[in-house]
Formats: C-alpha cells, structure tokens, sequence
C-alpha cells in the first residue's frame, strides 16, 4: 500500500457518473483515483495495484461487446477490495457480485455516490486494521523465533558448560 494516498480504480462507462464518483471522493478523503470507462482499459492497469476497485456491473454502454463486471471481476487478484455498482436492482445480480468475491454491493440510486463514499472509507479502514494486524502477528513471530533461538544456543552452551566441567 502507498503511504501518501489510497489508489482507487473507478470502472464505469457512464463518464458523467464515473466523474461525479471521483469528485465525491477526492473532495471528502485523500484518495488518487484513477477511471476507466471498460473493465479491458483497467485489467491493462493492474499491474499498479489499486488498493480498492468501484466496478460497474453494466459496461457496454460504449462497446457492446465489452465484458460485465462479473466477467472483469473474475480476471482480478481476490485480495483486491472491490464493490460492486450497478443501477440493476435485481437481488440475483448483487448477489452474483458478493459470490463472485466482492466486498460489497450498491446499487444506483439517490443515495448511492454518499452510501458508495461511506463504503470505500469503511472497506479501506478496514483493509488497513488487518494489514496491521498481519505485521503485528508476523513481528510477533519473527520474536518467537529469535527467543527460540536464543533459548537454544543457550541450552547448548549449558550443556557444553557441564559436559567441560
């Protein structure tokens, strides 16, 4: 993770959308956003690894042949934080996006550029409670190791000590 900024990738083909999305966004947190307006433009860009992904269900508004979010959703890394978006308001369709591995779901509404803002803040607090968590159980076990060390070397200095005594 990036100490200055957060990385956010918005996925939507709906530009006036995706730039509504990230005003919101850079003008309440200190996040870099970066848009794409098709899940092919953003796979090329993964190789930057955002720290959360806003992925439109429906992006062929541009391409119709262009894949859905589930179809780009299946093609990124699970450790990547990724809500799910769509003005889609079947319940089978925010449920295919939480199976598929998604963090969370919303869907297109009066509310939803507040609720999508409330979401990101909560998902990357979270991302970063357990990313210290993780750094805290692995300096706990690189200390177990090394007192496990310690106490063997000086096991084996105590039993020399007899044993030349």
């Amino acid at each position: 993770m990036r100490l200055e900024k957060d990385l956010i990738y918005i996925v939507e083909d709906d530009n006036f959308y995706a730039q509504l999305l990230r005003f919101e966004l850079e003008r309440e947190n200190n996040y870099e956003i970066e848009v794409f307006n098709s899940g092919e433009q953003m796979l090329k860009a993964l190789n930057t690894k955002p720290d959360l992904i806003i992925l439109d269900y429906n992006l062929n508004s541009n391409n119709p042949k262009a894949l859905n979010g589930l179809q780009i959703k299946k093609q990124i890394n699970r450790s990547i934080p990724i809500i799910g978006l769509s003005n889609d308001n079947r319940i089978a369709t925010g449920l295919k996006f939480i199976q598929s591995g998604a963090t969370d779901y919303i869907l297109k509404d009066l509310h939803s550029v507040k609720k999508l803002g409330e979401t990101v803040n909560d998902i990357l607090k979270t991302q970063k409670a357990v990313n210290q968590i993780k750094a805290i159980k692995q300096t706990r076990k690189k200390e177990v190791n090394r007192l496990a060390t310690i106490s063997i070397v000086l096991a084996i200095i105590f039993t020399l000590s007899l044993y030349l005594a």
